[in-house]
């Protein structure tokens, strides 16, 4: 299940332990991506600064 499903299993009161701990690690892996996007924009950054 990806994070919207379970937003709308949740939003909808279905939700139970299993999908509220699936949600967190859901959540926990966004932020991971979203920070290793923003290391890897950050590296571009540098790289271009330290070219020009």
């Amino acid at each position: 299940a990806d994070f919207e499903a379970v937003e709308v299993i949740i939003d909808s009161g279905n939700g139970n332990k299993e999908i509220a701990i699936k949600r967190t690690k859901l959540a926990k892996n966004l932020q991971h991506i979203d920070k290793l996007n923003s290391l890897e924009i950050a590296q571009k950054a540098k790289v271009k600064w330290a070219i020009e």
